[in-house]
């Protein structure tokens, strides 16, 4: 459990708006709602230094699971709230820092969609469109990725070459 006085990848107000007041043996607290969870460790992953360690990476992958299953238990009474909180995995699964935790670590912040439970149009029409838009992202991702690092590659080569021959001068 922690304390918080702010969540770093979420401004005060959506923290204040994607949270729910409770109460536990008589003290009141806001929890943060797991989609803003989600948001805020995807966020923390890339966003603080030295925080991308594996033991870093463990409280995105429960975040995706947690979000899953609050989709799925969602869906079952409010199909229009689920729907809007598959958007919201949809838009941060398209962002840079959920795109690096893609290519960079193999979690896939899409998994949070839960496999059934949603309306069957969704799985028919809007999942399948999601994902090709994704699949396109990460793949433009990927390719400036590997452009960056041919770049520094290059970078790195010429300043050896000037290095060794203004050595043997």
């Amino acid at each position: 459990m922690q304390f918080l006085s702010g969540v770093f990848g979420l401004r005060v107000t959506e923290a204040k708006r994607s949270s729910q007041l409770v109460e536990v043996a008589g003290v009141r607290f806001s929890v943060l709602d797991p989609i803003a969870c989600l948001e805020s460790r995807v966020h923390n992953s890339f966003g603080l230094l030295g925080r991308h360690g594996e033991r870093d990476l463990q409280p995105v992958r429960l975040a995706i699971r947690v979000s899953r299953h609050r989709i799925q238990v969602v869906a079952k009474t409010h199909a229009r709230a689920a729907l809007r909180m598959a958007e919201r995995v949809f838009e941060l699964a398209g962002s840079e820092g959920a795109m690096k935790l893609f290519v960079n670590d193999s979690i896939d912040v899409l998994q949070a969609i839960p496999e059934i439970g949603m309306p069957p149009e969704f799985y028919a029409r809007r999942l399948i469109r999601a994902e090709q838009w994704l699949s396109d992202k990460r793949e433009r991702f990927r390719n400036l990725i590997s452009r960056s690092a041919s770049l520094r590659e290059s970078r790195r080569r010429v300043k050896d070459k000037r290095g060794f021959k203004n050595k043997g001068k």
